[in-house]
C-alpha cells in the first residue's frame, strides 16, 4: 500500500474545509491546522504554556 504524503492529505482538508466554511480547526492568523500552529498568544507571548484562556496544553486562540 502506498504512502500519502502528508502534505497532500492537508491541502485536501484545507479545501473540504473551505467547502463546509471552515468546520476544520485552523488558526485565523497563520491558517494552519492546530497542531501545526507555531503562533504564540497575544497576551503573555507563550505557546503550550499559556494558560491566559482555557488552560495548560489547550488552544487559546491567542
Amino acid at each position: 500500500m502506498a504512502r500519502i504524503r502528508s502534505e497532500a492529505v492537508r491541502e485536501r482538508i484545507r479545501r473540504i474545509a473551505e467547502a463546509y466554511q471552515g468546520w476544520i480547526p485552523t488558526c485565523p492568523p497563520c491558517g494552519e491546522f492546530i497542531e501545526g500552529c507555531s503562533c504564540v498568544c497575544a497576551y503573555c507571548g507563550e505557546r503550550d504554556r499559556c494558560l491566559c484562556a482555557i488552560g495548560y496544553e489547550v488552544a487559546t486562540g491567542g
